[in-house]
């Protein structure tokens, strides 16, 4: 592998870093100096004679430096030297080599990237970017991460295999664990036909109405938040069943996720078409409901705080 840039092998150049793997960078002193305090200081000493040292420290003139750094974290890491794009790596492993390329020589804008991007693969290994988080004690990282986690239920988190788990503290798996607890407290009530009713939810018919149809159903007495009586409406059995398995999937795993349950959904609309009354509506209105069920999930567990301590 070669840089990728042309212009890591200007000419012109006045120093030379070589990668762990043997490949050359030319590159000017001025910019990396300006780009870390680590290379102007490296930079400050005068390089010695090229009869001083051995003929591989120089290339074509030029004094060598040899980095620990892979070719690939080298040319990452010059890409926030030098005004070229930013570097593209598919992977944690690749990106940490560049965190901590960037860390070793204080190139600040190389370490907002690797945050940025490794915040990125959170929504693929949530567990592995919270643990890489915690261990570096970044709570932005760590927040995104944790309501990634919300996706699996706790009993596959705490069997995760990932080896970055070995590396965070104890109190750092609870607060995660804590988390998904509070998460999951939070929502407990908005599968409740009661609630739904209460707070007047649309569309409303024909899960439940104030008049009774062939439909069997559940007799609930309440009022609405726009009403000041209280009545009695008849909440469908089909539907009552429907909310029972949403309810059950959001106590396994609290996301948005758990609202999109096509086999349940389907059994559902099968049992409310023998209905004339309720027939025509009835996936509609369940699908309606499924989608306002998803965004209040989500503005409940947006108010839930990763404690920090």
């Amino acid at each position: 592998m070669s840089p990728s840039s042309p212009f890591f092998q200007d000419s012109s150049a006045d120093i030379v870093l070589r990668s762990s793997n043997g490949i050359d960078f030319r590159v000017y002193k001025t910019i990396l100096a300006k780009a870390s305090p680590v290379f102007e200081g490296m930079f400050t000493l005068p390089p010695p004679p090229p009869s001083a040292v051995p003929p591989e420290e120089y290339s074509n003139g030029l004094h060598v430096v040899a980095l620990t750094e892979t070719t690939e974290a080298l040319d990452a890491l010059l890409r926030f030297c030098y005004p070229v794009r930013e570097p593209t790596l598919s992977s944690i492993e690749k990106t940490l080599e560049v965190f901590q390329a960037a860390k070793k020589y204080d190139i600040d804008e190389g370490i907002l990237w690797a945050r940025e991007k490794l915040a990125g693969f959170a929504s693929k290994e949530p567990i592995r970017v919270y643990a890489l988080a915690c261990r570096y004690g970044w709570e932005r990282e760590a927040k995104i991460a944790a309501k990634e986690t919300l996706s699996m239920s706790l009993d596959t988190l705490l069997c995760s295999k990932s080896k970055e788990l070995g590396d965070i503290s104890a109190f750092d798996l609870q607060r995660l664990c804590m988390y998904h607890i509070a998460c999951r407290r939070a929502i407990s009530h908005l599968t409740s036909p009661r609630f739904i009713i209460e707070s007047s939810w649309t569309p409303w018919e024909p899960m439940w109405s104030r008049e009774p149809c062939t439909c069997t159903h559940t007799v609930i007495k309440t009022r609405t938040h726009v009403e000041s009586t209280a009545y009695p409406y008849y909440a469908k059995t089909w539907w009552c069943e429907y909310m029972e398995e949403l309810k059950k999937a959001l106590e396994s795993v609290p996301s948005q996720a758990s609202t999109k349950l096509p086999k349940a959904l389907a059994a559902a609309a099968v049992k409310a078409s023998a209905c004339p009354t309720c027939a025509p509506d009835a996936l509609e209105a369940l699908m309606g409901c499924a989608e306002q069920l998803a965004a209040k999930v989500e503005t409940q567990i947006e108010k839930i705080e990763l404690q920090v301590d």
